[in-house]
């Protein structure tokens, strides 16, 4: 595997790797200081790099120009931008260029992950036309900065509930939206909560990022307004998905992280509907149509009229956000169960499973009997059968809630 590290901050071990951890052999590591010798590598007549990953800010250019320069020559090529928080409303409006946004600095470890995990699972990178179907989306969230900002506040060792209600709390817009979900039936609360404090005190901290994100996503998109498409209903599909993807991760014992990456991709999975049916709103309108004739899957229906499918725009959208690769996988996957197979229960096996049985109960949306018999086939041979009726008692009693 031949990666191609473009920048000046990283770690000497990481410059010298050589690792025969990586899939498909030994990890080969080409260094380029600066923006010329980064832009001659990948230009290079008979050079091709399994990845290429850029810093922001490279001496004599910048990485996104870098990555876009790989987009056009070699398309297949795993593309990763190492970027500081605060520059992520920029880095919304580059969505092509990159699958997948890391911290900057970047520790070893964060990027040895997501180079293994990326490059593990190379099949699930977005397909060809996915670049082109994202040129044509004008209307794209950048990434909610009160969101990065909680996330700040929550990794400062002085962090207190306190502090954080009261960022949230400068935010007006956000923290009704947020006080509108927290109050909602899908969290059974005893009491009405009136402040994002009180959202921290009861929800928790986790859950209270996750519902920023999906608040300031639906948000962005409230107006849609179309025959064939519905933002109340995804809404609460959205909402039901999540509760139920973090039930069943607690049933089957997931770690914390696991939880709450399951919970938050669950809430988020379809976040591609939103952004098709705002940006495309004709063909999206006759995928919809094409899927209820046919009886095929949303993402049958989108491939076949739009060229790429809501998974695709949705997880491209994370990734650039930065969202961690559990999450974007899951949702990119969810409706392509197959991955679960040999797979320890994880965020994707808990949506994939919500999505199934969200659907399986409400008996409706486009191409349900098509996503609740592939994903329960899945899921049987994936040695989860016996689970099969315990998953549904589980969703008989979340689901009401919601």
């Amino acid at each position: 595997m031949r990666i191609l590290l473009a920048g000046t901050t990283w770690p000497a071990e990481m410059v010298a790797a050589n690792s025969d951890t990586l899939p498909g052999g030994p990890w080969t590591v080409i260094p380029a200081p600066d923006a010329a010798t980064a832009q001659a590598a990948v230009q290079k007549e008979g050079e091709i790099f399994d990845a290429v990953v850029a810093e922001m800010a490279l001496p004599g250019g910048d990485g996104l120009q870098l990555l876009e320069t790989v987009q056009k020559t070699q398309p297949r090529t795993l593309r990763f931008l190492s970027a500081d928080l605060a520059q992520r409303r920029t880095l919304a409006k580059s969505v092509t260029a990159m699958h997948q946004l890391l911290p900057h600095p970047c520790p070893p470890e964060v990027l040895k992950t997501a180079l293994v995990r990326a490059l593990t699972l190379r099949q699930w990178m977005p397909g060809e036309r996915l670049p082109e179907i994202l040129a044509r989306l004008h209307k794209l969230p950048s990434p909610p900065e009160i969101y990065f900002r909680v996330v700040r506040e929550l990794q400062s060792p002085d962090s207190t509930l306190d502090a954080v209600g009261e960022l949230i709390a400068k935010d007006p817009s956000m923290s009704a939206k947020l006080l509108r979900v927290a109050n909602s039936a899908a969290f059974g609360l005893q009491y009405q909560v009136n402040t994002p404090l009180e959202a921290l005190q009861v929800l928790g901290t986790e859950t209270t990022r996750s519902l920023l994100l999906l608040a300031h996503s639906f948000s962005y998109f409230e107006n849609i307004n179309s025959r064939d498409f519905s933002v109340d209903r995804l809404w609460r599909h959205s909402l039901a998905v999540g509760r139920l993807a973090e039930a069943l991760a607690r049933a089957e014992r997931v770690e914390a992280r696991g939880v709450s990456e399951s919970f938050t991709a669950g809430l988020l999975h379809d976040l591609g509907k939103l952004v098709l049916a705002a940006n495309l709103p004709e063909d999206y309108s006759r995928a919809m149509r094409l899927a209820r004739e046919q009886g095929l899957s949303g993402c049958a229906a989108e491939q076949e009229v739009i060229g790429a499918s809501h998974a695709e725009v949705g997880a491209a959208l994370l990734g650039v956000w930065g969202l961690p690769l559990d999450i974007v996988e899951a949702v990119i996957l969810h409706h392509a169960p197959g991955w679960l197979l040999d797979r320890a229960f994880c965020p994707l096996s808990a949506v994939a499973a919500a999505n199934w049985l969200c659907h399986e109960l409400e008996a409706s949306g486009e191409g349900a009997a098509a996503v609740t018999e592939a994903t329960q086939k899945a899921l049987e041979a994936a040695g989860w059968k016996e689970r099969l009726p315990e998953w549904r008692q589980l969703a008989r009693e979340v689901l009401p809630q919601v």
